[in-house]
Protein backbone atom coordinates (compact mmCIF):
# COMPACT_ATOMS: atom_id res chain seq x y z
CA UNK A 1 0.00 0.00 0.00
CA UNK A 2 2.78 2.45 0.88
CA UNK A 3 4.57 1.82 -2.42
CA UNK A 4 1.43 2.73 -4.39
CA UNK A 5 1.61 6.27 -3.00
CA UNK A 6 5.42 6.47 -3.18
CA UNK A 7 5.70 6.73 0.61
CA UNK A 8 8.83 4.57 0.50
CA UNK A 9 10.43 7.02 -1.92
CA UNK A 10 9.49 10.05 0.16
CA UNK A 11 10.69 8.45 3.40
CA UNK A 12 14.00 7.58 1.76
CA UNK A 13 14.79 11.27 1.41
CA UNK A 14 15.65 11.91 5.05
CA UNK A 15 16.18 8.46 6.53
CA UNK A 16 19.23 6.29 6.47
CA UNK A 17 19.10 2.60 7.22
CA UNK A 18 21.13 2.96 10.42
CA UNK A 19 19.17 6.07 11.57
CA UNK A 20 22.31 8.22 11.61
CA UNK A 21 21.82 11.86 10.61
CA UNK A 22 22.31 12.85 6.99
CA UNK A 23 24.43 15.71 5.79
CA UNK A 24 22.69 18.57 4.00
CA UNK A 25 24.14 17.60 0.62
CA UNK A 26 22.94 14.02 1.10
CA UNK A 27 19.43 15.24 1.86
CA UNK A 28 19.43 17.44 -1.25
CA UNK A 29 20.72 14.60 -3.44
CA UNK A 30 18.16 12.16 -2.02
CA UNK A 31 15.38 14.69 -2.47
CA UNK A 32 16.33 15.25 -6.10
CA UNK A 33 16.57 11.49 -6.73
CA UNK A 34 13.17 10.93 -5.12
CA UNK A 35 11.57 13.72 -7.12
CA UNK A 36 13.10 12.34 -10.31
CA UNK A 37 11.52 8.99 -9.48
CA UNK A 38 8.16 10.71 -9.21
CA UNK A 39 8.45 12.69 -12.46
CA UNK A 40 7.24 9.98 -14.91
CA UNK A 41 3.98 9.16 -13.10
CA UNK A 42 3.29 12.83 -12.35
CA UNK A 43 3.97 13.84 -15.92
CA UNK A 44 1.70 11.11 -17.20
CA UNK A 45 -1.09 12.12 -14.82
CA UNK A 46 -0.76 15.74 -15.86
CA UNK A 47 -0.74 14.90 -19.56
CA UNK A 48 -3.65 12.47 -19.41
CA UNK A 49 -5.87 14.08 -16.78
CA UNK A 50 -5.10 17.74 -16.26
CA UNK A 51 -4.15 18.94 -19.75
CA UNK A 52 -7.47 17.98 -21.37
CA UNK A 53 -9.41 19.71 -18.57
CA UNK A 54 -7.38 22.90 -18.87
CA UNK A 55 -7.67 22.90 -22.65
CA UNK A 56 -11.44 22.36 -22.43
CA UNK A 57 -11.95 25.16 -19.91
CA UNK A 58 -9.73 27.50 -21.93
CA UNK A 59 -11.71 26.73 -25.10
CA UNK A 60 -15.04 27.31 -23.33
CA UNK A 61 -13.84 30.61 -21.89
CA UNK A 62 -12.61 31.74 -25.29
CA UNK A 63 -15.86 30.77 -27.05
CA UNK A 64 -17.94 32.58 -24.42
CA UNK A 65 -15.93 35.80 -24.76
CA UNK A 66 -14.31 35.57 -21.33
CA UNK A 67 -10.86 35.87 -22.88
CA UNK A 68 -9.68 38.54 -25.32
CA UNK A 69 -8.87 37.45 -28.87
CA UNK A 70 -5.30 36.25 -29.36
CA UNK A 71 -2.76 38.40 -31.19
CA UNK A 72 -2.57 37.85 -34.94
CA UNK A 73 0.68 35.89 -34.69
CA UNK A 74 -0.97 33.39 -32.29
CA UNK A 75 -4.31 33.01 -34.09
CA UNK A 76 -5.02 29.33 -34.65
CA UNK A 77 -2.07 28.21 -32.50
CA UNK A 78 -2.49 25.12 -30.34
CA UNK A 79 -2.56 25.59 -26.57
CA UNK A 80 0.41 23.87 -24.94
CA UNK A 81 0.16 23.57 -21.17
CA UNK A 82 3.45 23.22 -19.31
CA UNK A 83 3.28 22.13 -15.69
CA UNK A 84 6.09 23.26 -13.45
CA UNK A 85 6.08 21.16 -10.32
CA UNK A 86 8.90 20.60 -7.80
CA UNK A 87 9.49 17.16 -9.32
CA UNK A 88 9.95 18.63 -12.80
CA UNK A 89 12.27 21.31 -11.42
CA UNK A 90 14.30 18.59 -9.69
CA UNK A 91 14.55 16.64 -12.95
CA UNK A 92 15.79 19.76 -14.72
CA UNK A 93 18.29 20.40 -11.93
CA UNK A 94 19.56 16.84 -12.37
CA UNK A 95 20.09 17.39 -16.09
CA UNK A 96 21.84 20.71 -15.45
CA UNK A 97 24.07 18.99 -12.89
CA UNK A 98 25.02 16.35 -15.47
CA UNK A 99 25.92 19.05 -17.97
CA UNK A 100 28.04 20.87 -15.39
CA UNK A 101 29.83 17.65 -14.44
CA UNK A 102 30.55 16.98 -18.11
CA UNK A 103 32.15 20.42 -18.45
CA UNK A 104 34.22 19.83 -15.31
CA UNK A 105 35.39 16.49 -16.68
CA UNK A 106 36.33 18.08 -20.00
CA UNK A 107 38.37 20.97 -18.56
CA UNK A 108 41.66 19.02 -18.32
CA UNK A 109 41.22 17.89 -21.92
CA UNK A 110 40.39 21.46 -22.99
CA UNK A 111 43.65 22.70 -21.45
CA UNK A 112 45.51 20.19 -23.61
CA UNK A 113 43.49 20.80 -26.79
CA UNK A 114 41.03 23.74 -26.88
CA UNK A 115 39.61 22.46 -30.17
CA UNK A 116 37.88 19.68 -28.23
CA UNK A 117 35.02 22.11 -27.69
CA UNK A 118 34.28 21.90 -31.42
CA UNK A 119 32.46 18.68 -30.53
CA UNK A 120 29.70 20.76 -28.93
CA UNK A 121 27.26 23.36 -30.17
CA UNK A 122 28.08 25.75 -27.33
CA UNK A 123 25.25 28.14 -28.19
CA UNK A 124 22.71 25.32 -27.81
CA UNK A 125 24.51 24.17 -24.66
CA UNK A 126 24.21 27.61 -23.05
CA UNK A 127 20.57 28.01 -24.08
CA UNK A 128 19.68 24.56 -22.73
CA UNK A 129 21.46 25.19 -19.44
CA UNK A 130 19.71 28.54 -19.07
CA UNK A 131 16.36 26.84 -19.69
CA UNK A 132 17.11 24.13 -17.13
CA UNK A 133 17.94 26.78 -14.55
CA UNK A 134 14.60 28.44 -15.28
CA UNK A 135 15.88 31.55 -17.02
CA UNK A 136 12.98 33.25 -18.76
CA UNK A 137 13.21 32.74 -22.55
CA UNK A 138 12.60 36.44 -23.15
CA UNK A 139 15.94 37.17 -21.46
CA UNK A 140 17.86 35.13 -24.02
CA UNK A 141 19.04 36.82 -27.20
CA UNK A 142 17.75 35.37 -30.48
CA UNK A 143 19.76 32.29 -31.55
CA UNK A 144 21.47 34.07 -34.45
CA UNK A 145 22.56 37.02 -32.25
CA UNK A 146 25.57 35.12 -30.86
CA UNK A 147 26.71 34.21 -34.39
CA UNK A 148 26.39 37.84 -35.49
CA UNK A 149 28.29 39.05 -32.41
CA UNK A 150 31.09 36.54 -33.12
CA UNK A 151 31.28 37.61 -36.77
CA UNK A 152 31.47 41.29 -35.76
CA UNK A 153 34.18 40.49 -33.19
CA UNK A 154 36.13 38.50 -35.79
CA UNK A 155 35.91 41.42 -38.20
CA UNK A 156 37.16 43.87 -35.53
CA UNK A 157 40.02 41.51 -34.68
CA UNK A 158 41.03 41.25 -38.34
CA UNK A 159 40.88 45.05 -38.71
CA UNK A 160 43.06 45.54 -35.62
CA UNK A 161 45.57 42.98 -36.92
CA UNK A 162 45.67 44.77 -40.29
CA UNK A 163 46.25 48.13 -38.56
CA UNK A 164 49.00 46.64 -36.39
CA UNK A 165 50.63 45.02 -39.40
CA UNK A 166 50.40 48.29 -41.36
CA UNK A 167 51.97 50.30 -38.53
CA UNK A 168 54.80 47.76 -38.23
CA UNK A 169 55.41 48.01 -41.96
CA UNK A 170 55.42 51.82 -41.74
CA UNK A 171 57.96 51.69 -38.91
CA UNK A 172 60.15 49.31 -40.91
CA UNK A 173 59.92 51.54 -43.98
CA UNK A 174 60.76 54.60 -41.86
CA UNK A 175 63.79 52.83 -40.44
CA UNK A 176 65.08 52.11 -43.96
CA UNK A 177 65.05 55.80 -44.94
Amino acid sequence: MLRAFFIDVIRGISMRGDASPLKATEVIERRNEALQTLVPPLTRAQREALSPVIERVFSMMFRNGLLPPPPDNLAGAQLDVEFVAPAVIAARAGEADKMNRAVAALLPLYETDPLIMANFDLDKWVRRLATLYGVSPDLLAPPNAAKQARAAQQQRTEQMEAVMQGSEMAKAAGALQ
